[in-house]
């Protein structure tokens, strides 16, 4: 038989050449188990040849919400992200539910009234996102009741259900370490200003520091964004202060500062130390390996699905629940206690 992609092909229309009722095409395209392994299989079959495809919009207006969860960042080439995709998409199929990516780059940082109103659009059953939620956005997915769980930034000035890591406390990690290898002049480095996690974790640093009597005239902040490039900015301040040691608002902002440093002939970990955030070695395979505040992206998973699931299965929560993951130091070969 051939596949018929013009004709809008229905139950009714499969349901006539099985010659069964337009239920047991249902059930049987469903799986139920009620229907026997052959006729699931002979109706497949037809569905397949006639080029059947479900109408997922018209299946969600009768159920209230299709089986997929929202994904929302921002930066497609950020591989945080990709890997925490890797790990959200093999637990979602777990719980037979699928992933649909939302990506966006347009409002950087957040997650945008107009995804909202899309994501409310196409029924979805949940929002697993990466950016924080605008207030409007919040209040559009909260008005569509549609739960969202914000992972790896504190949700509370949205009143957004969040887990996430305790980023000051990976700061105050980080300067530790650093001290202990007998830095003088310390660096915190990061290309993403805007994001709260970014102040905590400087301020985490800052303030360790600060209370071990270091100077802060030792203690130097770049904050690269799209008018400044932090890597010249290094450069810049390589020139003019003896820097031994720097932290990085992530493992990618690492990686940029190595091979900056590479390339203006500092050898790391012999002249200076470097600590990422993120920890992604774990997970992603890297010729170096930078040492890093691990922030436990398993367990940051595991809670944000038991909350969003808790909230798809009872309602969704008149109040945000907000979950901090602990952060712990992983020695990698950037810094000289390797």
């Amino acid at each position: 038989m051939e596949k018929n992609v013009n004709k809008n092909i229905r139950l009714k229309d499969i349901a006539e050449i099985a010659g069964i009722s337009i239920n047991s095409v249902s059930r049987a395209l469903k799986g139920s188990p009620n229907i026997s392994k052959e006729t699931q299989e002979r109706v497949r079959e037809i569905a397949f040849n006639l080029g059947y495809i479900p109408n997922i919009h018209a299946q969600s207006l009768k159920q209230g919400s299709i089986k997929v969860i929202a994904i929302v960042y921002d930066d497609v080439k950020n591989p945080f992200y990709s890997m925490m995709l890797g790990v959200l998409q093999q637990q979602l199929f777990e719980r037979n539910y699928e992933p649909m990516i939302f990506i966006d780059s347009r409002s950087y940082g957040h997650l945008s009234e107009s995804t909202a109103n899309k994501i409310a659009y196409y029924r979805l059953s949940g929002v697993l996102t990466f950016v924080a939620p605008t207030s409007r956005a919040a209040q559009i997915l909260r008005n569509n009741n549609v739960p969202v769980i914000l992972i790896g930034r504190d949700g509370k000035l949205t009143n957004t259900s969040s887990v996430y890591t305790k980023d000051t406390n990976g700061g105050k990690l980080a300067a530790e370490e650093l001290l202990k290898l007998n830095g003088q002049e310390f660096l915190y480095l990061t290309t993403h200003g805007e994001l709260q996690i970014n102040s905590q974790r400087y301020n985490g640093f800052k303030n360790y520091l600060l209370n071990k009597n270091i100077s802060t005239k030792k203690i130097h902040n770049i904050t690269g964004n799209l008018e400044v490039n932090a890597m010249d900015e290094l450069e810049k301040l390589l020139k003019t202060t003896k820097i031994d040691s720097i932290f990085c608002f992530s493992d990618l902002n690492a990686y940029e500062v190595i091979e900056k440093l590479n390339e203006l002939n500092y050898k790391v970990p012999e002249d200076i130390n470097v600590i990422g955030y993120d920890n992604l070695q774990d997970y992603i395979p890297y010729p170096i390996k930078v040492s890093s505040i691990d922030n436990n992206k398993g367990e940051m998973i595991e809670k944000s699905l038991d909350i969003l699931f808790d909230q798809i299965n009872n309602g969704i929560y008149e109040e945000a629940k907000n979950k901090k993951i602990s952060v712990k130091y992983q020695s990698g070969n950037t810094t000289k206690d390797y």
